[in-house]
């Protein structure tokens, strides 16, 4: 069985760029957002924003500030490159 739905714009995407195009629309038209999955089982739903914490037995505090630190080294620029 075929379903017709009518929007005026088609925001394909439910990550973080696409949900806020999609709210920042919604005032002015009728949105759709296409998702390939469950909204929940996107990168953006389980980044939250930055939060982390330690759920589980083998995660640790430690972990966490290693994991940041990591990531701060492959996304600064280096300082040959900061003004």
């Amino acid at each position: 069985m075929s379903h017709y739905h009518a929007h005026d714009v088609l925001v394909i995407g439910s990550g973080a760029a696409g949900l806020s195009l999609a709210l920042q629309l919604a005032e002015r038209a009728s949105i759709a957002v296409l998702c390939k999955g469950e909204l929940n089982e996107g990168a953006t739903y389980w980044a939250q924003g930055g939060i982390a914490a330690v759920l589980h037995k083998n995660d640790s505090v430690d972990s966490h500030v290693a994991d940041t630190l990591t990531c701060l080294l492959y996304t600064s620029p280096s300082p040959r490159d900061r003004g």
